[in-house]
């Protein structure tokens, strides 16, 4: 996807892809991904990332009022510069299940104004969380944190790298 891109979704749509998404913006011209509608609260279903071999890379995106922002699913990914915003969920890192989960990569992003987490990290997920700026969510009546780890067995395990960040 090329710099200056609009992806505007008109409903309650959501991106799949099964192989990867490469979205290369610039600081002077960077890609909008978010909703089209003239109701600026309603959300679409967002980017879902699935593939387990190929690498997806977002940078300098915009990505707006998505159920999840980006949301992998074992699915290798960097996500550089961008701006998460209004979305219901920023990011989610799922590795459940998986052997040897792919490398999520989520570096110097702002991401604000999440009605639930910032970024939620599932059990057994290979995430590095690194320089970002992750202010203002948890928005609804619900106590959800700027980044959540997440385990959903007694045996789970969850140890991202999270440091140099601004919560």
């Amino acid at each position: 996807i090329e710099p200056g891109v609009i992806v505007e979704a008109m409903g309650n749509y959501q991106i799949i892809a099964q192989g990867n998404i490469i979205a290369l913006g610039t600081p002077a011209d960077s890609i909008k991904f978010g909703s089209g509608l003239p109701d600026q609260t309603t959300l679409w279903k967002g980017i879902r990332l699935e593939s387990t071999l190929v690498q997806s890379q977002f940078r300098n995106c915009r990505i707006e009022l998505g159920q999840y922002g980006i949301n992998s699913i074992n699915s290798p990914v960097e996500i550089t510069f961008c701006h998460f915003n209004k979305n219901q969920k920023g990011i989610q890192s799922y590795g459940i299940g998986a052997t040897e989960p792919a490398t999520v990569l989520i570096d110097h992003n702002l991401i604000e104004f999440s009605q639930h987490n910032g970024i939620l990290v599932s059990q057994n997920s290979n995430t590095d969380i690194t320089y970002n700026d992750i202010c203002h969510n948890g928005l609804t009546t619900q106590y959800y944190g700027a980044i959540q780890l997440s385990n959903q067995s007694a045996g789970g395990s969850n140890s991202p790298l999270i440091a140099y960040n601004h919560i």
